[in-house]
């Protein structure tokens, strides 16, 4: 599993009482370098400073599983990165990532580490023609909007995650499925649409380049459970 892309920004989310909360957002893409294993992976997220030192506790993410050969993507954004800080008036500077990956069998089923089977398929369930919409009720802020097909033979229940872009199409951030609505959803086998309501404006990104990645929750659910 290698990171391909990652990009991060901080800025002020405002309130509806009018006052402002610092947020940083992060997004990342990785690859599945490997020919025969499906990677399921988190990402722990450190903040550091400009002398490369951790100013806080790190955060994580769970990324969708890849197939072999596949790319994947996913988010965070928080304000605690951005206030509950060490340095609490020290600009974050860079965000570095470490990939924990358990690696599970194509078509085996899966051992947990008490010796107990666990049956979990992996089909493609991927999203495309994502497109931004304003909201009824925040108009400052997007509906994404998106195709999914879904190689499941059942309904399987998944979490949406987006990676955001700019214009000169640099990841500057991304949302993971805690950080969205409506999650999980229910996407029906072959194509379905789903949707991102998006709870923040990050400044400068471009919708046509933003890209969503599914996370069945069936398959998070295993992960936890065996110790990821």
């Amino acid at each position: 599993m290698r990171i391909v892309e990652k990009g991060f920004s901080r800025f002020n989310k405002v309130l509806d009482e009018g006052t402002k909360d610092p947020i940083v957002s992060y997004g990342l893409v990785v690859e599945n370098t490997s020919r025969r294993m499906i990677a399921v992976s988190s990402v722990d997220i450190e903040p550091l400073n400009q002398r490369g030192e951790k100013i806080r506790g790190q955060a994580g993410v769970l990324l969708p599983p890849v197939l072999p050969g596949q790319r994947s993507g996913g988010g965070f954004y928080s304000s605690m990165l951005g206030i509950q800080t060490k340095f609490k008036d020290e600009p974050i500077a860079e965000i570095r990532l470490k990939v924990r990956t358990q690696w599970w069998p194509l078509e085996s089923p899966i051992r947990d580490l008490e010796g107990k089977t666990t049956n979990v398929k992996v089909a493609p369930l991927n999203a495309s023609k994502v497109r931004a919409e304003p909201q009824r009720k925040h108009p400052k802020r997007k509906m994404l909007s998106f195709t999914v097909q879904s190689g499941y033979d059942k309904p399987v229940r998944g979490s949406a995650m987006a990676v955001l872009r700019n214009s000169s199409g640099a990841i500057i951030g991304g949302t993971s499925g805690w950080t969205s609505q409506p999650s999980p959803s229910l996407y029906s086998p072959g194509r379905s649409t789903g949707k991102i309501k998006m709870r923040w404006t990050l400044p400068g990104t471009d919708h046509s380049r933003t890209q969503v990645y599914l996370c069945p929750t069936e398959c998070a659910n295993v992960y936890s459970s065996l110790g990821g």
